[in-house]
């Protein structure tokens, strides 16, 4: 589905998990690129740090954060200036594009029940917000800058002094804060590097239009969305 509906040129596709048999044939038969997961987080040193440090989550499951640290640290991998990322249970059904020709960006926006503490997890993150929008990024697919994700990490890293999925855990500890990549990244992109553009963008770049949030409040419900996502029905 999305060979067939995102209206962009696509590099590659890829596939990030534990490569077992199955997900290589798997792989192979769709003309995927497989990568190990834990080339870019080993997980029995991730799970290790956890269990050291006596780390509590405010989610039931360690894989939850684990799969949201994998799309971020991505960005070292990715080909091209910019990488889509879509759930594994989601299905676009209407065309999709991801950024204009005069550089505006879709962000998917609507309804988060844990937005609070997810907008929380951010501000902690970031030092702290001047805007905070009523509404939440978290869905079921982003489109990622890879340099606004590199920035983003390297902040996070520079005003923690650790790894940046060990501070999105630490700034949990005590507190009614749970992360979320897609809200983290669209505040941060939206909020924080659109007042510094010449920070993260090379010289070249800069008198391109900046990003503009193009407010698609799209809800969940099936008729409206251009995708489906079956966790939201299948419960």
């Amino acid at each position: 589905s999305v060979k067939k509906w995102v209206k962009h040129p696509i590099n590659k596709m890829v596939i990030i998990a534990r490569p077992t048999p199955c997900l290589q044939d798997l792989a192979k038969e769709l003309g995927l690129e497989l990568i190990d997961e834990n080339t870019l987080l080993p997980w029995g040193a991730f799970e290790a740090w956890i269990k050291n440090e006596g780390i509590s989550l405010n989610h039931e499951s360690l894989g939850w954060y684990y799969q949201q640290f994998l799309k971020l640290l991505y960005y070292d991998n990715a080909d091209s200036e910019y990488y889509f990322v879509v759930d594994a249970d989601v299905v676009i059904k209407k065309p999709m594009v991801l950024i204009s020709d005069d550089g505006v960006h879709t962000y998917f926006v609507g309804e988060n029940l844990g937005d609070t503490i997810s907008k929380n997890s951010a501000k902690k993150l970031l030092g702290g917000l001047s805007c905070v929008p009523s509404f939440s990024f978290v869905a079921d697919l982003m489109c990622f800058d890879r340099r606004v994700v590199r920035s983003l990490i390297q902040d996070i890293e520079s005003r923690f002094k650790t790894d940046f999925y060990k501070a999105a855990l630490l700034v949990e500890q005590g507190n009614a804060a749970r992360f979320s990549e897609y809200e983290l990244y669209g505040l941060y992109a939206n909020f924080v590097c659109e007042g510094s553009l010449a920070s993260y963008l090379p010289k070249s770049d800069i008198g391109r239009p900046r990003r503009k949030l193009w407010l698609d409040a799209y809800k969940i419900k099936l008729k409206t969305l251009p995708y489906i996502a079956y966790h939201h029905y299948l419960r």
